[in-house]
């Protein structure tokens, strides 16, 4: 399937998932609401996305750079090997790590969320018991994507986690009446399952029960992820921090920054996960066939390109928060007080927007030129910067200071992302970033500014918050099709294909 064919169809079903996520979520709000345990769902979540992140992800972003090499030398057969001892060797830490878990569950629920009370804490321990089978899942299943990936079976991928957030609607559906909010954690452990299954069936890659750890691409991989989770054990902490100081807000905040997350997310995951998943693929097959410049140019034209449709939906967002939010949750059980809530969180997290969706694709060229200095040292850094703004904020602005924070760690790791980056590879234009990044911006703002005035006067909120969207785009569009912006030529061109 062509580029053009792969991108569209990967947007697609992409768009899809993502509706079906806020599909999910208004039903969540109409049912729960934000309540106190609800946010036993989310606080019981953050072990296995913490467990992911903290290993599988690290271990993953080495794997597949290493499974490029070994394809480019025709070692089929060691790449089939090394890939079933990652997987094999992952799925059995992840049930030494889920039955230590579960005896110590209770005493790190309270130890991360002081502010939540004996029963909240208890409803959050058996949550987890649930959640913890999906967790022997989903290391397995992150590495049949990076196969799946390396051989251009990106619509599997997208569609494995299509039918997750279906599964978790469907388990809403039908679970809610009999188990209330424990119906979530049945329909992500299903959810998990399945993805798992659909991502093993036919997959190119003949897997064994094999354990090589004395191969040199098993010791590569290991070397590199325990100096990355070194400094991970700090930096991926971040969640945690989070929560931590949210328990200790009203009931409902860990709630509602969640919701606010789940908002922003279809912006930067429409865009970008099509985009993610090619370019660390051909990133890793360009660097692998020595080809460094047309590297650095591809990084570049990848970046600009995220930029220009990033930022003028972030700032759409921005503009009609309220509405958005009043037409997904403002029914049943959410309030307006609660409304409040999920609008200062998203006003907080929206400059992340931008900077979560450039950072792990510059994040993943560090990986591919086997430079991982840059993120492992830069990861404590900006923990500790979090903290000490989250400390400064959180007393006087609650959620929307824990926004900011997580807007500011995200902006700083851009800039020293764009920075090293430019110094590795030479024909990576560091400054043609930065300069595309104020234009794209200071145009977004202006152009929806004028349409959001020009229509602020349509009564029905889902028809000005649509025209809205179409008219600032398309204002945006012809501004930069007349002054003739490369980014845009980049983006014609592959659609032309």
């Amino acid at each position: 399937m062509s580029t053009k064919k792969n991108l569209i169809a990967i947007n697609a079903i992409t768009s899809i998932n993502l509706l079906i996520g806020l599909v999910n979520n208004s039903v969540i709000a109409y049912l729960f609401g934000l309540t106190a345990k609800l946010d036993t769902y989310y606080v019981a979540l953050i072990i296995p996305m913490l467990f992911m992140s903290l290993f599988v992800d690290f271990v993953g972003k080495n794997f597949l750079p290493v499974y490029s090499q070994e394809i480019k030398d025709n070692q089929f057969d060691k790449a089939s090997v090394f890939a079933s001892t990652i997987i094999n060797s992952i799925t059995v830490f992840s049930v030494v790590i889920i039955l230590v878990l579960l005896v110590c569950s209770p005493a790190l629920f309270k130890l991360i969320s002081p502010g939540l009370n004996a029963d909240t804490i208890d409803s959050t321990d058996s949550m987890f018991q649930i959640l913890s089978v999906a967790m022997v899942f989903m290391g397995g299943a992150t590495f049949l994507e990076y196969i799946l990936q390396y051989h251009s079976q990106y619509i599997k991928v997208v569609v494995a986690n299509l039918i997750t957030s279906l599964t978790i609607l469907v388990a809403l559906l039908v679970f809610n009446e009999r188990y209330a909010e424990f119906s979530l954690a049945i329909g992500y452990m299903g959810g998990q399952i399945l993805r798992f299954v659909v991502l093993a069936f036919r997959i190119p890659h003949r897997h064994s029960l094999s354990f090589d750890f004395g191969s040199e691409s098993f010791k590569r991989v290991l070397r590199n992820t325990a100096t990355l989770v070194g400094s991970g054990l700090i930096t991926r902490f971040k969640p945690v921090i989070l929560r931590y100081f949210a328990s200790m807000l009203a009931p409902g905040s860990i709630s509602a920054y969640s919701m606010a997350q789940k908002l922003s997310s279809p912006i930067h995951q429409t865009s970008t996960i099509g985009v993610k998943m090619m370019s660390f693929s051909k990133s890793s097959k360009l660097y692998s066939d020595g080809k460094h410049q047309e590297l650095g140019q591809f990084y570049t034209r990848v970046v600009s390109s995220v930029m220009f449709f990033i930022i003028p939906l972030t700032v759409w967002l921005g503009l009609c928060a309220d509405e958005i939010i009043t037409i997904l949750f403002e029914r049943g059980e959410f309030n307006r007080e609660m409304h409040d809530y999920v609008y200062f969180a998203l006003l907080g997290l929206l400059p992340s927007i931008v900077f979560l969706s450039i950072c792990p694709l510059m994040s993943n060229g560090f990986y591919v030129i086997d430079k991982i200095k840059v993120p492992a040292i830069l990861g404590p850094i900006d923990t500790v910067l979090y903290i000490t703004v989250i400390w400064l904020l959180v007393g006087q602005y609650e959620l929307l200071g824990l926004a900011l924070a997580n807007s500011l760690v995200f902006l700083i790791r851009f800039v020293v992302f764009a920075i090293f980056l430019g110094r590795y590879i030479d024909s990576f234009c560091t400054l043609l970033i930065f300069a595309k990044l104020l234009s794209y911006t200071f145009i977004s703002i202006s152009v929806f500014g004028l349409a959001y005035l020009l229509l602020s006067q349509i009564s029905l909120e889902l028809i000005r918050v649509g025209l809205i969207l179409i008219a600032g785009f398309l204002m945006y569009l012809a501004i930069y099709y007349i002054k003739r912006d490369r980014s845009l030529q980049y983006i014609l061109s592959i659609a032309s294909r």
